[in-house]
């Protein structure tokens, strides 16, 4: 009996100390390797629709041009002299669609109208009013990718220029064509629009703030001519032709969105 009562002891270590090594054994590591973490999608580049809009608000901070004055015939002491101006600080407003290729090459057409303004004429007081002015062109750009989301904007273009006489221009024009000789051609031409060119390059930066809308900046340069008129007539029985152009350049600083 002694000798079962020591062995029963013996048997519970021994049964303790196994269930001790299965349960370490239970909470080993396991020899499984962990899988790999996934890697950040990376965001798609954004592309051009085929087609495109864009609103556009403009500043004109700096411009000069030249007033120039034409004459054949008998001219003597009547065609009055050339004159040069300053631009005065002008807003505009414009809107443009675009065809896309390729996702660089855009080509569309492009409206601009510069609200009523003036210009101030070398050696004379005071502001002279002309009126404002409507440009149609047609424009070319490239957008080649800087950026997931940013695009610089080289851009080329040109077209008709529209100007709508107002102010002290519009004054002029109008005294003229009342002193215009009843048997002078080209008179009628004094009043209403007058249609000019121009043509203007610049660059500019674009993002995509989203996959349908973008805004943009742009720096331009335009050069402008616009014809006001062109008499012919005859003075003291001499035929007698004057004409004058308005032509310079301006600069635009914008900014707008695409969608």
């Amino acid at each position: 009996m002694r000798s079962v009562a020591r062995v029963a002891p013996l048997a519970l270590v021994l049964l303790g100390a196994a269930r001790s090594l299965a349960a370490d054994g239970d909470a080993a590591p396991s020899s499984a390797k962990p899988e790999p973490a996934r890697a950040a999608p990376v965001a798609a580049d954004r592309r051009f629709p085929f087609i495109a809009g864009a609103l556009r608000l403009g500043l004109l901070p700096y411009g000069r041009g030249e007033e120039k004055n034409g004459c054949s015939g008998a001219c003597m002491g009547f065609a009055p002299a050339d004159a040069s101006y300053r631009h005065g600080v002008a807003f505009g407003v414009g809107a443009e669609a675009f065809v896309t290729f390729l996702d660089v090459l855009r080509v569309g057409p492009s409206l601009f109208y510069v609200l009523p303004t003036h210009v101030d004429i070398d050696g004379a007081p005071g502001h002279f009013g002309v009126g404002s002015d409507l440009g149609i062109d047609l424009a070319v750009e490239a957008a080649p990718r800087i950026f997931t989301n940013l695009r610089v904007v080289p851009r080329l273009q040109g077209g008709a220029t529209v100007l709508f006489p107002d102010g002290e221009l519009s004054k002029s024009l109008s005294q003229l064509r009342e002193y215009c000789p009843a048997d002078a051609s080209g008179c009628s031409g004094l009043s209403g629009a007058h249609v000019g060119w121009n043509i203007g390059a610049g660059v500019g930066a674009l993002y995509f703030l989203t996959d349908r809308i973008r805004l943009r900046a742009d720096l331009l340069v335009q050069y402008y001519s616009v014809h006001l008129y062109n008499i012919s007539a005859t003075l003291f029985a001499n035929p007698i032709d004057v004409s004058e152009t308005l032509s310079g350049a301006r600069s635009f600083i914008l900014l707008g969105a695409e969608y």
